[in-house]
C-alpha cells in the first residue's frame, strides 16, 4: 500500500465546516462510520458509494472534491482520504474556552472566527461552562489562561475589600 500525500485544500471544506469539539467528533464518527461503509461492493467515487449515508454537508464537501478533481479514484486512496481527514481534525489546534452560559451556534461561529483570525490559524473550540464566573469567559491556548470573566473581577473586588477593611 503506497500513502498518499493530499493537498492541504481537501481538509479545508472539512476544517471549514466545524467550530466547536463536539461537532468536530460528531463529524469524526461520520467519516469512521462512512469508512466501514464505502467499500461494500460498490465502485466510483465517495458520494455515489455512499450517497444515502451521508449527511447532506458531508455530502456537499464530497461533491466540492470530485468537482475539483481532488478525490481519489480508488478504494485504497479513498480509505487513505477518510484517515487523513480524521487526522487532520484531531490535530487541528483546540482553544478550551469556558462561558457563564450557554452559548448559541451563531455566537460560537462569531468567537470561533475572532479567535481563529486572532490566532491566524483555524481552531476548534473545546467549550464548557461554568456558572461560576458570572458573566464573560477563561479562555486557555497553549498552556496561558486567560480570564475575561465578572467571577474574577468580583473575587479582586472581594480580596482588596479584605485587606483594606
Amino acid at each position: 500500500m503506497t500513502k498518499v500525500t493530499f493537498d492541504k485544500a481537501v481538509f479545508i471544506p472539512f476544517a471549514s465546516s466545524v467550530y466547536e469539539t463536539n461537532a468536530m467528533y460528531l463529524l469524526i464518527e461520520h467519516l469512521e462510520g462512512l469508512k466501514r461503509f464505502l467499500f461494500k461492493d460498490k465502485e466510483g467515487t465517495i458520494t455515489r458509494k455512499a450517497g444515502t449515508f451521508l449527511s447532506s454537508n458531508v455530502a456537499s464537501i464530497f461533491s466540492q472534491l470530485e468537482t475539483l478533481g481532488m478525490e481519489p479514484p480508488d478504494d485504497e486512496k479513498q480509505l487513505q482520504l477518510l484517515d487523513a481527514v480524521i487526522e487532520y481534525l484531531n490535530n487541528m489546534p483546540k482553544v478550551k474556552v469556558t462561558f457563564a452560559f450557554e452559548p448559541s451556534i451563531t455566537f460560537i461561529n462569531r468567537i470561533n472566527g475572532e479567535i481563529s483570525k486572532e490566532l491566524g490559524q483555524k481552531v476548534i473550540l473545546d467549550i464548557s461552562v461554568n456558572q461560576f464566573i458570572f458573566a464573560g469567559a477563561v479562555f486557555e491556548y497553549n498552556g496561558k489562561v486567560r480570564d475575561y470573566s465578572l467571577g474574577q473581577k468580583v473575587d479582586d473586588y472581594i480580596e482588596g475589600y479584605i485587606k483594606n477593611a
